[in-house]
């Protein structure tokens, strides 16, 4: 259960959720994910919650102040992160409705598609940026061990 919540909070804030999730696509009417996890607003996770660190640290022993200086990072993003998901989701409900009016036009459609797409893309921007800075934050050894990690998943197909 801990690990679906893990997954699900990771491709929300990723946006890839955004991207996959089919026009009919709904959160539970309880609240609660597929995975039996809380749900907040538009069905995404409470930004109050606990957010997991990025799956690159997974296996590697922190110190109690790399800890703390990443969930710092993390905790400063995520009121812009909620902000980028919620316009993904406002523009995607958009444009389902606008495709099932009578007062559809090509040029809302765009407008629609280009703002989902910038929210998309400034989510993506800022978990780059923020992943670096996490990174920065690794010693030597743990940013070797990290590597061995990409090229061990690599092998076996893992992006």
């Amino acid at each position: 259960m801990k690990n679906c919540h893990y997954i699900v909070t990771h491709f929300i804030l990723a946006g890839s959720l955004a991207l996959a999730m089919p026009a009919g696509a709904q959160p539970n009417l309880d609240g609660t994910a597929h995975c039996g996890g809380p749900m907040g607003p538009a069905g995404m996770p409470g930004i109050m919650e606990e957010m997991p660190p990025p799956p690159f640290l997974h296996g590697l022993s922190l110190s109690d102040d790399q800890r703390d200086r990443i969930f710092d990072l993390m905790h400063a993003q995520a009121p812009t992160m909620h902000d980028q998901a919620k316009a993904i989701h406002k523009t995607l409900i958009e444009l389902r409705r606008l495709s099932m009016s009578g007062e559809y036009s090509e040029a809302r459609a765009k407008v629609l598609a280009e703002a989902n797409a910038q929210a998309i893309a400034v989510m993506a921007q800022m978990h780059a940026r923020t992943d670096n800075q996490i990174y920065q934050i690794l010693t030597p050894e743990q940013r070797k061990q990290v590597e061995e990690q990409k090229t061990r998943s690599q092998r076996i197909g893992m992006p």
